[in-house]
């Protein structure tokens, strides 16, 4: 065996080194490395890490923001589009993980998030699809993402519509229809929300109300709805404060819906704007000015046929929304996203190359399928439909 030596004989340390305190930790590691790791996580996960620690939630000597709501500003800033970013104008209180969290859910797909009355039912493994029963009652389901700025377009697949079925889709304030308001004492079984007036509805109308915020901006019109029964459409784009005004607009462009179709809508928060689409080809302007702040989507059905009838909803912001040109026979020519300027040159290349056919026509001048505005472009398509992906 070996002989202990002179080195054997010294005394053996069994003391363990003291692990650093987490201040110390997070001095040692460099503030940018911190931000990096933090930023591969989602909104929740940084709200989370915010409140988890001082040290990450509240902002240190000499920075304007914590470390959490810096890694979410720096994931906007490199990951919204052009068009994303228009849909999401800042709020003056909201947090840079509130905005955000805004912009992964303006990238969900939209879905049926709050149902109301007593014919709606949603199918299953489908959000976005509803069932309705009949019963004789109005039923409304709503969308909870919140619209805040920019186009947002959507598109209701109805299978089918017969005579006695009354359809009202259209734009809402971000508000509980249900949470508080009973179906049976205040809305007197017909969940209506467009026909809300403090003399018709006093309990539900104050409890709407009641629900308002400064991200409702300075309009009063709280619910805009366009008004389609069985093979016509009556007219009117209905509007309402919930109080004691409700608008009755005329628009240009009436046609009917018979049997089954989609119908679109392009909401437009920049100009204040809702029109219409009719199996893919614009009907026109149904509200002219006057939409600001936040809205989500809805739609109101109420009939009395009891088989069951389905709607689904599908859309998202104005860019996530394609568009195909179909030119003679040389095949389907791609547009962009819209507003862009090459999608302009891809339409004046497409229209050199068909010369016979007619590009699609308002009364306010020729419209272009790419970014929804009347454009002075000479003739040349045969024809043009838009489809979501």
């Amino acid at each position: 065996s070996r002989k202990r030596g002179a080195d054997d004989e010294r005394p053996i340390d069994s003391k363990r080194a003291e692990p650093l305190s987490n201040s110390t930790l997070l001095e040692a590691l460099d503030n940018d490395l911190l931000i990096r790791c933090a930023s591969y996580l989602d909104a929740d996960g940084l709200a989370r890490l915010g409140r988890a620690s001082t040290a990450f939630g509240t902002p240190q000597a000499g920075q304007q923001r914590s470390l959490a709501n810096e890694a979410a500003h720096q994931r906007f800033q490199r990951s919204a589009t052009d068009e994303e970013r228009g849909c999401l104008p800042k709020h003056d209180d909201e947090s840079d993980i509130g905005l955000y969290r805004a912009l992964e859910q303006l990238r969900e797909p939209l879905s049926f998030d709050e149902l109301a009355g007593y014919g709606f039912g949603l199918q299953e493994h489908h959000p976005a699809r509803i069932t309705c029963t009949g019963r004789g009652h109005w039923s409304t389901a709503v969308s909870g993402h919140a619209m805040r700025g920019g186009r947002h377009f959507v598109e209701f697949a109805i299978t089918s519509i017969d005579q006695y079925a009354s359809i009202y889709l259209g734009v809402i304030r971000p508000v509980s229809l249900t949470n508080g308001i009973d179906l049976d004492a205040d809305w007197r079984g017909d969940v209506d929300p467009v026909l809300v007036t403090s003399r018709s509805k006093p309990a539900v109308s104050e409890k709407l109300r009641s629900q308002r915020t400064s991200k409702w901006g300075d309009s009063d019109i709280h619910c805009c709805v366009l008004h389609c029964i069985y093979n016509c459409w009556n007219g009117h784009c209905h509007g309402t404060d919930w109080d004691t005004k409700v608008t009755n607009d005329d628009w240009q462009g009436l046609e009917g819906l018979v049997g089954s179709g989609t119908i679109g809508l392009l909401l437009d928060l920049d100009e204040g704007t809702l029109s219409v689409f009719k199996n893919n080809r614009r009907l026109g302007v149904t509200k002219r000015g006057g939409l600001s702040g936040e809205y989500c989507w809805f739609v109101s059905v109420y009939s009395n046929i009891h088989p069951a009838r389905s709607l689904t909803m599908s859309g998202g912001p104005r860019g996530d929304v394609r568009h195909g040109i179909a030119a003679t026979e040389e095949g389907l020519i791609q547009g962009g996203r819209c507003g862009k300027a090459s999608n302009l040159e891809g339409i004046e290349a497409a229209f050199q190359k068909a010369a016979d056919g007619k590009w699609p026509r308002t009364a306010e001048g020729y419209f272009c399928p790419i970014c929804f505005l009347s454009v002075e472009l000479p003739p040349g398509i045969i024809q043009w439909s838009t489809f979501a992906t």
